[in-house]
């Protein structure tokens, strides 16, 4: 029974994990002056997501959208990902003015405001959403501050 436990625990861990190869997965900037760089060298959009820890949603995402095969190459091809936590940056998650997790905030390559993303999104959905975001059809509230 208690290595039935283990076995159990081992799988539902391991499913938070992505399964893609290797070059399909997510390569996440962690630096908000790196990606402001990277955008203003490459005409790129910044995709700011944001997590927490202890987060089911933000958790089904990762499973759900970042390790989905189009959403990952999408988003590599389109945007400039960056990903914030509250715990590791929580100066810059006030400035996004975040109010619940997960959440995308999407600015473009000079760094204005484009739009958020509340909440878990299905894979197909949020490759909508963010396709609305790069015509300009996407607004919510502004944070405070540009991507620094």
């Amino acid at each position: 029974m208690h290595a039935r436990r283990i076995v159990l625990a081992t799988l539902a861990i391991a499913a938070l994990f992505c399964t893609t190869s290797s070059a399909e997965e997510m390569k996440w900037l962690t630096s908000a002056e790196k990606a402001a760089v990277e955008a203003e060298k490459t005409g790129k959009p910044i995709l700011i997501y944001v997590s927490k820890k202890n987060c089911f949603y933000c958790d089904k995402m990762q499973k759900d959208v970042w390790c989905h095969p189009t959403a990952t190459r999408r988003v590599l091809r389109d945007f400039i990902p960056l990903k914030l936590s509250l715990e590791r940056n929580p100066a810059a998650v006030r400035a996004l003015k975040v109010k619940g997790y997960p959440t995308t905030v999407l600015f473009s390559s000079k760094r204005s405001f484009i739009g958020s993303l509340p909440g878990y999104k299905q894979p197909a959905e949020y490759l909508t959403a963010l396709d609305r975001a790069k015509t300009g059809k996407l607004a919510q509230q502004a944070p405070a501050t540009k991507v620094r």
